[in-house]
């Protein structure tokens, strides 16, 4: 069994880069519950038990189907503390419970001005993104990727900088649906002691590059996969019956953000 990625035509946009993953021939059944392909390619998901903790090793002994399972989990990087300063974006988009392409793009924003805090943590400069193009040079391309609703890791700054880099764009918000791992991860896994990105990569075996939008998109989309078959669930969408789980949504004109179930208000006598 051989699988790997192949590099697509970049659609003329500097630094603009898509993977796409597959398998070359089709795998075989050995008896796991779980599908092969999804083993491959998603090694960190056959590592959970279907009990809410992490870091098990037992195989799960349910099967999930992944047909409904359609989603793009998304990242950016910023080159200051301004969310109009989207340097960055990564993209991973999940079929049928697989990863089958990841993006990652550039971004020159305007102004060009980097803070060395920022520069020191992602590792772009004003060089990098000189030949990039601007957000709204990007979008028409970057929308034309996204399939389902969109997720991301701590998605109350993502979502944020989306909206800042389309309001200084003028472009209008897109209708989209969205949900935060870290949300997710908090109803999942209650115990844990910390919902960052690395610390949940590194309890679930997910290696990564931490702070390359690409690599952080990719591994946004294992622990969303990988919380849904902890729920035995094959959408998103069904986490909203089965944990309590708040879907966030963009529309023109505003937004709704993603949350954990509303606390009820303890009636007085």
């Amino acid at each position: 069994m051989t699988y790997g990625e192949a590099q697509q035509p970049n659609s003329g946009l500097s630094g603009l880069s898509i993977v796409i993953r597959g398998t070359r021939n089709p795998p075989r059944r050995l008896g796991s519950a779980v599908p092969l392909q999804a083993i491959l390619l998603v090694p960190e998901l056959r590592r959970l038990d279907k009990r809410p903790r992490l870091g098990s090793r037992q195989e799960p002994e349910f099967n999930v189907r992944y047909q409904k399972m359609k989603f793009t989990a998304i990242d950016f990087e910023t080159a200051n503390s301004s969310r109009s300063s989207a340097c960055a974006v990564g993209l991973s988009l999940v079929e049928d419970g697989k990863i089958v392409a990841r993006v990652h793009q550039l971004i020159r924003p305007n102004p060009l001005d980097f803070d060395p805090v920022n520069v020191s943590i992602h590792g772009i400069t004003e060089a990098d993104v000189a030949d990039a193009p601007s957000f709204a040079e990007l979008w028409p391309h970057l929308v034309q990727k996204v399939q389902g609703p969109l997720v991301a890791h701590n998605a109350s700054f993502d979502m944020s900088v989306l909206r800042h880099v389309l309001d200084e764009s003028g472009i209008p918000y897109p209708a989209a649906d969205y949900f935060c791992t870290c949300v997710i991860a908090k109803l999942t896994w209650p115990e844990h002691p910390t919902y960052r990105l690395n610390d949940l990569a590194r309890a679930l075996d997910i290696r990564f590059r931490h702070h390359d939008a690409a690599e952080d998109a990719r591994a946004c989309a294992l622990i969303a996969l990988s919380a849904c078959k902890i729920h035995r669930v094959r959408s998103l969408y069904d986490l909203q019956d089965v944990c309590g789980l708040r879907v966030g949504s963009l529309y023109v004109g505003g937004y709704v953000t993603c949350g954990g179930p509303r606390k009820r208000r303890a009636r007085r006598a």
